[in-house]
């Protein structure tokens, strides 16, 4: 299992997904346990930036977590990663 800890978030999302039944897109399945993306060319990421009107410091990301029934985005710096076997 791997724990995530982040010092400070910029912004949290989350959303229940339990609805969603239709794959991620077509060429990605939700083969578990992978379940955390670092998401690349960040829709939610580039709004939060326009709307900080420049203000934000650099290196922020976008990572996805997605369970069973949630998925939760969180814009955040790098985050400490806990590995416990």
């Amino acid at each position: 299992m791997a724990i995530f800890k982040f010092k400070t978030v910029e912004a949290y999302y989350a959303s229940n997904e339990s609805n969603r039944i239709c794959q991620i897109s077509p060429k990605q399945t939700l083969d578990f346990p992978h379940a955390f993306w670092l998401v690349d060319n960040s829709e939610f990421l580039a709004i939060v930036s326009k709307q900080s009107c420049g203000t934000m410091r650099e290196g922020l990301s976008h990572f996805s977590f997605l369970s069973c029934e949630d998925c939760i985005d969180v814009l955040a710096w790098e985050p400490e990663v806990v590995f416990e076997t």
